[in-house]
């Protein structure tokens, strides 16, 4: 199911332009030994369950999305188009979802793909190194990644992803602290007329402000849940692995 609702979102502009590390994952989880699927999967389970966010969060999150993705078809037009710059240069009004469904959807799919980091950069890992638990960082000093990633706050983790370029690409505009942070601390304001939302993010330093505009959230959103269910997928298609034991 959750492939179909994929491949429906999928536009031809986004196959083409932003799957290129999604595809060349599901290859590597469909190629390589079994035993080192399973050591992605045990070390990453030490800090955050796997199964219990396939199954509790990120399936929850999937069908509440559908239950109003209509809601987002504007902001879709991008992908269509092949624009996946964010701002958009095209002022484009959105009048079928409102900041408050935006501001909460975003920050609920930003709280679903932090808790997968661990997985995510242990899969990473193994795929480029062979070793999912160390990455070697430019200066050649190694650390111990999934132990250093599951003590960090969601705002740390997205800046150590920037060690990461393949996957700082493929998460980018998905897990913009300023907007979930706004939303978290109900410090945002809205304007009706341009469509410009204003996240204050820092409760210390109430003049700090993240301003965006509302179909450029609701693109971000978009980009957020196709993330989701791609990493969604991937586990789906691990586990198919270790349970036929091929």
């Amino acid at each position: 199911m959750v492939e179909t609702i994929y491949r429906g979102l999928s536009t031809i502009e986004y196959n083409r332009q932003k799957t290129a590390y999604f595809k060349e994952v599901m290859d590597f989880i469909g190629s390589v030994d079994k035993a080192k699927l399973e050591d992605i999967i045990q070390k990453s389970n030490s800090y955050q369950d796997n199964e219990a966010w396939l199954l509790e969060k990120s399936y929850s999150h999937i069908a509440d999305m559908t239950n109003h993705i209509e809601q987002y078809l504007p902001a879709i037009f991008y992908s269509s188009i092949g624009d996946f710059q964010i701002p958009h240069n095209n002022n484009l009004n959105i009048l079928t979802i409102d900041d408050r469904q935006v501001n909460t959807d975003y920050s609920r799919g930003f709280e679903i793909l932090i808790k997968i980091i661990p997985f995510l950069v242990a899969l990473h890992n193994m795929m480029r190194n062979g070793d999912c638990n160390h990455y070697k960082e430019s200066s050649g000093e190694d650390f111990n990644v999934l132990a250093r990633f599951s003590k960090m706050s969601g705002g740390k983790k997205k800046e150590e992803i920037e060690r990461y370029e393949d996957l700082a690409r493929y998460l980018e505009y998905t897990i913009e602290n300023h907007i979930r942070n706004g939303e978290n601390h109900e410090s945002t304001k809205y304007d009706v007329y341009s469509q410009m939302i204003s996240y204050y993010y820092n409760s210390e330093k109430p003049e700090l402000v993240h301003e965006e505009r509302l179909i450029d959230v609701c693109f971000r959103t978009y980009l957020q849940f196709m993330r989701i269910m791609e990493i969604g997928i991937i586990l789906h298609k691990i586990n198919q692995r270790l349970r036929d034991g091929i």
